[in-house]
């Protein structure tokens, strides 16, 4: 789901970084679909150095990130999966692979929220932070399964959001 040189792009990146921790954004909206889907756990899929639903949220929350090192160990399944900015890093190649790991590991549903902006910011090998740009547009009509929701007022257009629900 992510190749080696990528990961190793990641974790360059990140080594020897310090981020002040602070909650996800969307950290009220997770916590809110928690309770409605009465989940008992959270993957956050793709969490980043800052781990800003784990560090604060009151579920009980799994890390996953392969460019993180301490975060990179091969995920279990949880009710809810959330993955938060984290599709647009992805590379082309490997979406459907990771949509689909994603799918297998949620018991119950799966928050993803997407930019659909690119990113000043580049790798360590000056290729692009965010991988995969598309248009809010294009997630709504690639992702037939998932269920749309407003982003929030100041991102839109700028940020797909989307649930899906288990069957």
């Amino acid at each position: 789901m992510i190749s080696e040189r990528h990961r190793q792009l990641y974790q360059q990146h990140y080594k020897g970084r310090t981020v002040a921790p602070r909650p996800n954004p969307w950290l009220h909206v997770i916590e809110r679909l928690a309770r409605e889907i009465e989940a008992r756990d959270i993957l956050d899929y793709g969490c980043g150095i800052s781990r800003g639903v784990s560090r604060f949220s009151s579920y009980p929350v799994r890390d996953f990130d392969p460019g993180v090192p301490e975060c990179a160990a091969p995920p279990t399944a949880a009710d809810f999966v959330v993955s938060i900015h984290a599709l647009e890093h992805v590379e082309p190649d490997m979406i459907d692979a990771v949509l689909l790991h994603m799918q297998s590991l949620a018991r119950k549903a799966i928050l993803l929220v997407v930019s659909c902006e690119a990113s000043t910011k580049l790798l360590p090998d000056g290729s692009p932070w965010h991988s995969f740009v598309k248009p809010a547009s294009w997630w709504h009509h690639y992702l037939t399964d998932y269920v749309p929701i407003p982003p929030k007022a100041a991102r839109l257009g700028a940020e797909y959001a989307g649930i899906w629900r288990a069957a």
